[in-house]
């Protein structure tokens, strides 16, 4: 990638915003959050429920749903952050006029090494990335929404555990908290009273 994640988001608390159901049920006490703490907020890929203009960029790192997903990125109020070589030239002729903090990406069965500019995944997944881009920028804690999990059965429930459980054996990992439900095996807090843990 062109662009170096360091310390981006030094010290600062993330609130990583995903695509569960959670969000809209939850979205007041979010946006309340949101005003009174003042996370860094990153959207994984294109988030429906929440204004624009309360996060800091979006991530998205998939190459199919970035394209379905273009047009939608344009109407966004902040920049989006992703592994530009990794898109096709249609979606990156789609893109042009935004934005891009170009954080490479590259696929690699049991790795998660995360670098200045990019990082290397088993998973090409936006959680795994967006862990990678957060612990580069030297995040203070990462905070979650909308990771509400799958059935038990489905086999995207224990890819994600999968991460978590990776990423927490790395030696510079960030402490995460999901703020709302969960089934994923992760610690546990709540939007309403996230101070007491």
């Amino acid at each position: 990638g062109k662009w170096d994640a360091t310390d981006w988001l030094k010290d600062q608390e993330v609130l990583m915003v995903a695509a569960g159901p959670s969000v809209n049920h939850y979205k007041e006490g979010i946006l309340n959050y949101i005003k009174k703490k003042k996370p860094a907020v990153l959207f994984l890929n294109y988030n429906r429920y929440l204004p624009g203009s309360s996060a800091k960029a979006t991530i998205i790192c998939h190459e199919t749903r970035t394209m379905f997903d273009a047009q939608l990125f344009k109407k966004l109020e902040h920049p989006l952050i992703l592994p530009f070589a990794r898109l096709g030239k249609l979606i990156q002729e789609q893109l042009k006029g935004i934005t891009i903090y170009d954080y490479g990406l590259s696929l690699e069965e049991n790795a998660f090494h995360i670098g200045p500019r990019s990082c290397k995944l088993q998973w090409g997944m936006a959680a795994a990335y967006a862990l990678a881009v957060s612990t580069q920028a030297n995040a203070k804690i990462i905070k979650l929404v909308g990771f509400d999990g799958f059935d038990l059965e489905d086999p995207r429930h224990h890819e994600m555990n999968d991460v978590f459980k990776a990423y927490n054996k790395l030696s510079n990992s960030i402490d995460i908290i999901s703020l709302t439900p969960t089934n994923y095996e992760i610690r546990k807090g709540s939007i309403f009273s996230p101070d007491i843990e």
